[in-house]
């Protein structure tokens, strides 16, 4: 099956943010890119609590914030992220590709204040 890009669904996730969702007829697999810069979500947290999700880095640099730690995430990183893993990122130029298992759906996910 052939997702072309004109067929993606963009999405804003924060002032500075936003996704770009491949929708397939898949459930068990979901594919995103995003470009984010500054904070998402813009105050709070957010969390998935059903998928798992792995970003991988195309370009920029980003500070995820998770469990009282703070990961710096590169070009080629990978950084995976379990359901309801609360979290927020501080993004500079960041592209990430975001598969996610099971397939991503909009319902499942929560800013948490």
């Amino acid at each position: 099956m052939l997702i072309k890009k004109e067929q993606r669904v963009k999405k804003q996730i924060s002032s500075d943010g936003f996704v770009y969702e491949y929708q397939d007829v898949n459930k068990n697999l979901g594919l995103a890119v995003s470009e984010l810069n500054g904070r998402v979500p813009d105050e709070g947290l957010m969390k998935n609590k059903v998928c798992c999700e792995a970003y991988y880095v195309m370009n920029g640099s980003a500070k995820v914030f998770m469990n009282n730690e703070i990961f710096e995430i590169n070009e080629g990183d990978v950084f995976h992220i379990k359901p309801n893993q609360e979290f927020y990122v501080e993004a500079s130029n960041l592209k990430l590709v975001i598969p996610t298992s099971p397939a991503f759906y909009a319902e499942q996910w929560e800013n948490v204040k």
